[in-house]
């Protein structure tokens, strides 16, 4: 249903709430685009970018406060600015209850044409901090929904930023999940279907996925030459002066380039070489591992599964530490997925450390 809902103004609010829903649901183990319904949204998202904004429409009720939308935006603006500051599990319930409470506002209340407008952009916004929080928690599936509800509103109001932010965390929703082929249609319809910055930095961020996905199908030359597309965008963007007002709060940099061009690499089997240049990244004790979209749960375990099957137990461990660490208390889930690595290593000091701790604090993992 989230994905067939109309390409109007209501469709994008059912969306919401259809996102909204799924959210306090139990979650299900796949996807809502698989197969060939990957490519029609693709080719229904090219379609729908190329038409003129749709306004809300009103149904003659009274319309909403100004107070109230000034106080959804402040309430958005404060989510984001705190996005690095504190922990994913932590900060997700808010910005879930913010899009609740947004989407309920647009379902329940009538307004005019550009408030209407205002209120799909906030919640077009907060969707991109759902999914990024979902993506940081391991949540693949939930951060699909969140991106689906998000690029509708966003593609209906004419934003095809807000577009393009919620369709690079769709196609890492399903690169994370294990569907590597999804990510390219996803990609291409960007690029054909929506007039994007060159200047943005998640331009960066939709060619270190496409490396990485490339990577994952053992795409070697494919993988290279995004790797070196994202080098020079990051390159043309710190040199430009103009920041779109969406890149605000993101903080892609070298050690995006760094982490997601070494996984590609453990991906393509040159294991010993990225694991040394991935060092220097993990012993930055000051660089948060959720801060970074290439690097988010799904691909640091697969650095600790690679450090483990070579030796690299000490290391292996220090991973594991430094990509707990953001999460201050780490949900149980990545602590299971993280243990099942683990285990096996039991008798090695370093692997005694952290699974004596995890079971002193009496955590069900």
């Amino acid at each position: 249903m989230l994905v067939n809902r109309p390409w109007t103004a209501r469709g994008a609010i059912d969306a919401f709430n259809d996102a909204v829903t799924l959210a306090g649901s139990p979650s299900h183990s796949h996807l809502a685009l698989t197969g060939s319904r990957v490519q029609g949204f693709a080719e229904m998202l090219q379609c729908a970018s190329s038409t003129s904004p749709v306004k809300p429409e009103t149904d003659g009720r009274k319309d909403v406060d100004d107070a109230a939308v000034a106080g959804f935006y402040a309430s958005i603006r404060n989510l984001e600015r705190v996005r690095w500051a504190v922990s994913p599990q932590a900060l997700y319930p808010a910005a879930l209850g913010n899009l609740t409470t947004i989407t309920a506002f647009l379902t329940e209340n009538g307004y005019r044409d550009e408030t209407g407008v205002r209120l799909l952009r906030l919640a077009s916004r907060t969707g991109i901090l759902c999914g990024v929080l979902s993506l940081s928690l391991d949540c693949n599936i939930q951060a699909e929904r969140f991106s689906l509800a998000a690029i509708r509103a966003a593609i209906v109001i004419g934003s095809p930023e807000l577009a393009l932010y919620n369709l690079v965390i769709l196609a890492y929703s399903h690169l994370a999940a294990g569907a590597a082929r999804d990510v390219f249609p996803l990609l291409e319809s960007v690029q054909d279907g929506i007039r994007w910055r060159h200047s943005s930095r998640i331009v960066v961020a939709m060619y270190l996925l496409s490396a990485l996905a490339h990577a994952e199908l053992g795409e070697s030359a494919a993988s290279s030459r995004d790797l070196e597309r994202a080098s020079k965008s990051l390159a043309v963007l710190q040199d430009s002066q103009n920041c779109p007002a969406v890149d605000r709060s993101c903080k892609i940099d070298e050690k995006w380039i760094l982490a997601a061009s070494e996984v590609s690499r453990i991906r393509l089997g040159q294991s010993q070489p990225a694991l040394e240049r991935l060092a220097l990244l993990l012993s930055d004790t000051g660089a948060a591992a959720t801060q970074f979209f290439p690097a988010a749960t799904h691909e640091l375990l697969e650095v600790v599964d690679t450090q483990l099957k070579i030796g690299k137990i000490q290391s292996a461990a220090h991973t594991v530490q430094w990509a707990l660490a953001p999460f201050g208390k780490p949900p149980a889930e990545i602590k299971r997925k993280y243990r099942k690595k683990l285990e096996p290593y039991h008798s090695h000091p370093a692997v005694k450390e952290i699974l004596d701790l995890w079971d002193s604090e009496g955590s069900a993992v």
